[in-house]
């Protein structure tokens, strides 16, 4: 059978495993050692995920640690052999074999809030110093996303769009990643009636004022969270969301509402980049823990 019918090594994937114990029997275990291990290991791993809830949580239906608690896998020989950390948790072996190894110093969390799922889209990694903040928040323990957040996952700039627009995007890497804008003040702003945004292709990126008061999430600072790819990524992206504010006809139109609000200048701008990771699914899970918590998307996220 072959591991790369999706285009992916993806263990949990119908398309590269239709039939996981057919697979460990025929291919992992004629491979050897290490090899025929660790592709056993991944595959019978997976075999025990609940994957019959579809874009919903993948909870695991082998050993807890506690009731309620993580999920329990016996990883020693795979974290020795392979230079991983899983450490014994179904959850953290869920990111290592979806995104690769964890950092030292960096928790795998949950944005569902239920330890035993090993959904790849519902996990995340953030610093030790944001593990406490898991519980007793809004959302039933859900994260907020804010800018101590944003700080405690790795996120640099926190720019503000003037300074940006005055003496450019120097600092920002030429590399793949998220970014994220925020506004400081937590009152409901004054939304205008025309977007000074560029007119890309002729399109006039304003909206009516109702809509962008029915969009507004009260009390947050986040207003956008954007992907950047391609060989100029972040650097490519923030200078075009820049150059769409100051009505430029570039395309950026993600993120248009930002500009409709009173007070954009200020805003401020933060990216993270993510060597290793899919931008895009950075984003999905960012996005994913921001709706979790507040029942919508960013105010200026109208789709993901």
């Amino acid at each position: 059978m072959d591991m790369k019918s999706c285009g992916n090594r993806h263990a949990w994937c119908s398309k590269c495993r239709p039939d996981v114990a057919t697979w460990v029997r025929n291919y992992a275990h004629s491979a050897g050692p290490p090899l025929g291990y660790k592709l056993a290991f991944q595959a019978n791993f997976w075999r025990r995920v609940d994957k019959r809830a579809k874009a919903k949580c993948w909870n695991w239906s082998g050993g807890l640690y506690r009731a309620g608690g993580h999920g329990r896998v016996i990883s020693r020989r795979y974290d020795r052999e392979n230079g991983t950390n899983i450490r014994g948790s179904a959850h953290r072996a869920a990111w290592v074999f979806t995104h690769g190894s964890i950092n030292e110093g960096l928790y795998v969390l949950h944005t569902c809030n239920t330890s035993a799922c090993c959904n790849p889209e519902h996990l995340y990694l953030a610093r030790r110093s944001a593990q406490p903040r898991r519980r007793g928040i809004a959302g039933g323990g859900t994260p907020i996303i804010n800018s101590s957040h944003l700080r405690s996952m790795g996120f640099r700039g926190f720019r503000p769009v003037e300074q940006i627009l005055s003496s450019g995007i120097a600092q920002v890497p030429d590399k793949q990643g998220v970014y994220a804008v925020l506004r400081v003040r937590k009152d409901t702003p004054r939304f205008l009636r025309n977007n000074p945004g560029g007119h890309f292709k002729g399109k006039d990126p304003t909206v009516s004022v109702s809509e962008l008061r029915r969009r507004w999430v009260g009390g947050v600072e986040v207003l956008y969270i954007g992907k950047a790819g391609g060989k100029k990524g972040l650097e490519k992206r923030i200078r075009d969301l820049i150059h769409f504010a100051s009505g430029r006809p570039v395309e950026h139109w993600g993120g248009r509402l930002l500009w409709q609000v009173s007070g954009w200048r200020s805003f401020i701008v933060a990216w993270l980049p993510t060597p290793g990771q899919n931008p895009l699914m950075v984003e999905r899970r960012m996005l994913n823990t921001f709706e979790a918590a507040r029942g919508k998307l960013p105010f200026a996220n109208i789709r993901h």
